[in-house]
């Protein structure tokens, strides 16, 4: 559209090593071990009967992140030790694949769902967005993802970033 050959880089929270971001959920003396979290924009009733639901079939309490102003290190420690997360946040979402849990990602196609989708294929985990809440009860929320493999391709994606920031960042 603009005439500009556009590259595509991973998002810049995957190109910081893991290791600051568990120091920084280290410093969070919150603790949601093995809870179910969840990381909703604009939660509707619907939202906290699938809580509910969820709560049940896999046995763990809810803990709504939405909820509670929380700081970045709670924020963090509770995805990074949640039993899984689900949630229509981007951000959210790439916290929970660093970090290596389970997920189920909402995504509004009328708000966009271009880099939701742009970021499973990238790591070829496509089947983790869906595009309604319902299909919660259709489906398993706790889906087998093979981090070791997603694992490599953000380190290979991470030196492509870096590449490029450092490339651009040294043009004239």
């Amino acid at each position: 559209i603009f005439g500009i050959n556009a590259e595509l880089i991973i998002d810049p929270v995957f190109i910081l090593e893991k290791s600051k971001w568990n120091k920084l959920a280290e410093n969070s003396n919150c603790n949601n071990k093995n809870k179910i979290a969840t990381y909703i924009f604009h939660p509707t009733n619907k939202h906290k009967k699938v809580y509910k639901y969820l709560s049940k079939k896999y046995n763990a309490k809810v803990v709504e992140l939405e909820k509670f102003n929380v700081s970045p290190e709670t924020w963090l420690s509770t995805i990074k030790n949640c039993k899984f997360l689900v949630t229509s946040s981007f951000h959210g979402m790439c916290f929970a694949i660093i970090f290596n849990k389970p997920f189920i990602c909402i995504s509004n196609k009328s708000k966009g769902s271009a880099r939701f989708d742009s970021i499973c294929e990238m790591l070829e985990i496509e089947n983790q967005c869906i595009d309604s809440i319902d299909e919660i009860y259709q489906r398993d929320c706790i889906f087998k993802i093979d981090y070791e493999k997603v694992d490599q391709r953000i380190k290979e994606e991470q030196k492509k970033g870096l590449n490029y920031l450092k490339k651009v960042l040294e043009a004239p």
